[in-house]
């Protein structure tokens, strides 16, 4: 069964990558890898969740998303070295399915989880886009990801990966979608300074809008939010997307022929970056906030402020953030249980 399958190259995995790197940077590799996080320790578990890098351990749209994205550049440029292939086949069509057969292979190695399960299906949305010469990321999208992912498993509806995970693209998606004018007038005439701001504003953008969105159901269900994740984020995110996955990835590639050590090793120098960070950022002042707890009511009427604001696209979007802030405030109008 291709079920027992997968498990038995999970662990030869694991085997592989344990006899290359101390635990803690094993576990985590491993975690990026085979998606199972059980060997990490707690400690370094804790400063990825106070730093508000959890996301990172959680398999999702960051993950295969840079899959997909070497994948898909990579054998686009290896296509377009034949001069045969060049002129005679669509390149753009063929990477994009090769992308999307590594992003599925990647899903069921890593468990097919909701976040990533909600990320493919986005993944095959985009890429449909692509092959057609259609816009690939639009609210139309992550509607049908979310229906589908809804009708193959309604259970996971209530469950707090779903929520935080379609909350934070909506807000990418629309946000990305009203602020295009002031990034296009921010990148100016294309001077590489502009160029680098733009980046650079990008991150921290990216990091707000998808934090902040997914922030109220983190409180609903952990009873904390996470004060300086947009810091952490910033450079963490772009040190695990450029470096530690294509470095995984490559080390996948080569372990068939048992050359994946330098690739590992190097995939370790990476997760050392990010834990320093996620360990100094979980160690600044109130870094991790406790709120009270939010009535189901209240988080329903967030809910829906932020369905409403990412929906709309003229000013009536603005009554949204209303039902926010009524959402947000409803522990105060909750009264607690005596006992």
């Amino acid at each position: 069964p291709m079920a027992a399958s997968l498990q038995a190259l999970r662990e030869v995995i694991t085997s592989r990558v344990n006899a290359v790197l101390p635990p803690t940077e094993a576990a985590i590799v491993g975690t990026l890898l085979t998606g199972g996080t059980a060997a990490i320790p707690e400690a370094d578990r804790a400063s990825f969740r106070d730093s508000g890098l959890a996301h990172l351990l959680a398999i999702a749209g960051l993950h295969i998303g840079v899959v997909m994205a070497w994948s898909f550049g990579a054998s686009r440029f290896a296509l377009a070295v034949s001069e045969y292939a060049a002129l005679r086949w669509p390149l753009k069509t063929v990477a994009a399915l090769v992308a999307l057969a590594a992003g599925g292979f990647y899903l069921l190695l890593t468990g097919a989880h909701v976040p990533i399960m909600r990320s493919f299906a986005m993944a095959c949305l985009v890429t449909l886009g692509v092959v057609v010469g259609r816009r690939a990321l639009s609210l139309r999208g992550l509607a049908i990801a979310m229906a589908v992912l809804i009708v193959i498993a309604p259970m996971e509806v209530l469950g707090v990966s779903f929520q935080m995970s379609f909350s934070a693209v909506l807000a990418l998606v629309a946000g990305y979608e009203a602020l295009r004018p002031w990034l296009t007038r921010l990148r100016g005439d294309g001077a590489w300074w502009r160029r680098g701001l733009g980046h650079l504003v990008a991150l921290g953008l990216t990091s707000a809008l998808a934090g902040t969105a997914s922030a109220p159901y983190g409180a609903y269900h952990f009873g904390h939010v996470q004060l300086y994740y947009i810091a952490a984020n910033v450079i963490a995110v772009p040190l695990t997307a450029l470096w530690v996955m294509p470095m995984g990835m490559l080390a996948l590639l080569a372990m068939p022929i048992g050359v994946e050590h330098p690739f590992l090793i190097a995939m370790g120098w990476g997760i050392d970056g990010v834990l320093v960070i996620g360990r100094a950022v979980s160690s600044w002042p109130e870094a991790v906030m406790a709120v009270p707890h939010m009535p189901p009511w209240g988080l329903a009427v967030v809910s829906l402020g932020i369905a409403w604001l990412g929906i709309w696209r003229t000013r009536l979007r603005l009554a949204g953030i209303a039902a926010i802030l009524v959402g947000s405030l409803s522990p105060l109008m909750d009264r607690l249980p005596d006992v």
